[in-house]
């Protein structure tokens, strides 16, 4: 069933189409420590995943080029569709290195910073914050700030990249606005007066705002200046039926017996999606490929227990009373009747 290519060969990987699928190696991912108002801002962790991210040859193509050529990024699409993983996945050196390769772009490892939007409530925070030391507060570079300080420091040996996630998510189209200022080149002036040269810092962001069914998730409007200040806008897709089940087969290492049931996991998947483009069923959580590894994941340590009750637990696990009902008519619909519904005709939940 394989119908991909591995990034660990390169030479294969270079000879693919273009819009062939291609598997990244699983990654480190830097995160925040914490989020949000009261956050201890500044300081990160990296979290190792376990799943491998698969990106269609162009989506790397055109993020490799961007990189080593300094344009601004900004990746759009539902949730779902891999924005994140693709950014962490791609600037990850086990990829990147074989990335740059397939490219034939010059090699060096991306150095990512990670901030995020929603942080910055005010226009003068996207420059500067408020810190407390010795029963004194003062004035401190921001987060965003102070990754273009360090960023410039390593840029003779590093691609420096700076991934601002979640623009949708400003507090106000004013401090969207105030980004277009800290985006500006080469040179940006600072509140100390200090001129700090981000000449060499490379810049992705992404966001819902291609996504109508995701407009839960904007909080304001694209900013017009901000939107030209962006080069590449890279929409993300979710991949066809026959290619996330492929890659929930390939990831599993599923049996030959359990293919059919793969195949309806994601074709529940997928339903779901239509009925909450449509504006239906918006209290499930958007169905993804780590979904779906996690539904036939405990399909398979409990060989004994009904769909209903997986899919209770994964993709349907979510469903508030309004949806409740038709979520678990999409399940009839794929899967046949459940076994509650076949001996008392009722068509609530099997978990309630």
């Amino acid at each position: 069933m394989k119908q991909y290519h591995d990034i660990n060969d390169t030479d294969t990987c270079r000879k693919a189409g273009y819009k062939d699928l291609i598997r990244l190696n699983p990654v480190v991912r830097v995160v925040p420590e914490a989020e949000g108002r009261g956050a201890k801002s500044g300081k990160s962790r990296e979290v190792r995943t376990n799943n491998a991210i698969y990106a269609k040859k162009f989506q790397l193509v055109v993020m490799a080029t961007a990189i080593e050529q300094n344009m601004i990024m900004h990746a759009s699409g539902a949730t779902g569709t891999g924005k994140t993983s693709l950014i962490h996945a791609v600037a990850d050196d086990a990829n990147w290195a074989k990335i740059c390769r397939m490219v034939g772009i010059a090699y060096k490892p991306v150095k990512l910073f990670v901030t995020n939007m929603v942080s910055y409530e005010t226009p003068q925070e996207i420059e500067r914050k408020r810190e407390l030391k010795n029963a004194t507060t003062f004035d401190a570079y921001s987060d965003l700030v102070r990754y273009m300080v360090e960023g410039n420091k390593l840029a003779k040996t590093h691609y420096p990249l700076i991934f601002i996630k979640e623009i949708g998510r400003a507090h106000s189209p004013a401090v969207q606005n105030a980004l277009v200022t800290a985006l500006e080149k080469p040179t940006i002036y600072l509140f100390d007066g200090t001129a700090l040269d981000i000449g060499e810092i490379r810049f992705v962001m992404d966001s819902n705002y291609v996504s109508e069914e995701d407009d839960i998730y904007v909080l304001t409007e694209f900013d017009t200046a901000l939107k030209r200040r962006v080069e590449i806008n890279l929409t993300c897709d979710y991949l066809s039926p026959e290619e996330e089940a492929m890659i929930v087969v390939n990831e599993r290492k599923v049996k030959v017996k359990d293919l059919a049931k793969v195949k309806k996991v994601v074709q529940l998947g997928q339903k779901i999606r239509v009925r909450r483009k449509e504006g239906n069923l918006q209290s499930l959580t958007p169905p993804t490929i780590y979904g779906y590894l996690a539904a036939v994941k405990l399909m398979e340590q409990q060989p004994d227990m009904p769909m209903e009750h997986v899919m209770g637990s994964t993709l349907l696990g979510s469903a508030k009373e309004e949806d409740s009902e038709e979520a678990w008519l999409l399940y009839d619909e794929v899967f046949g009747l459940r076994m509650e519904s076949r001996f008392d005709g009722g068509l609530s939940s099997p978990l309630a």
